[in-house]
C-alpha cells in the first residue's frame, strides 16, 4: 500500500515537473515569435519609408523633366 501511493505521488510529481518544463518551453518560443515579429514589423516600416521616399524622389525628378522638356521645346520653337 505504501509502495503503490509513494509510486503515485513520483508519477504525479514526474508528470507536473514535465508539465512545468513544456509551459516554460512554450513561454520562451512565445516570447521569442513575439520578438521575431517586432523585427518584422521594424523591418517592414524601414522598407515603407524607403518606398515612399524613392517615389517622391521619382515624382520631384518627373516634375523636374517635365519642366526641362518644356523649357527645351519652348528653345527650339524660338530657334526654328
Amino acid at each position: 500500500p505504501y509502495g503503490d501511493d509513494r509510486t503515485r505521488l513520483l508519477a504525479g510529481t514526474a508528470l507536473l515537473e514535465d508539465g512545468s518544463r513544456r509551459l516554460q518551453d512554450s513561454q520562451r518560443i512565445a516570447l521569442e515569435t513575439e520578438e521575431q515579429g517586432a523585427d518584422i514589423l521594424r523591418s517592414l516600416r524601414q522598407q515603407r519609408e524607403q518606398i515612399q521616399n524613392a517615389r517622391d524622389t521619382l515624382q520631384r525628378a518627373d516634375t523636374s523633366i517635365d519642366r526641362a522638356s518644356g523649357t527645351l521645346k519652348k528653345m527650339i520653337r524660338r530657334w526654328v
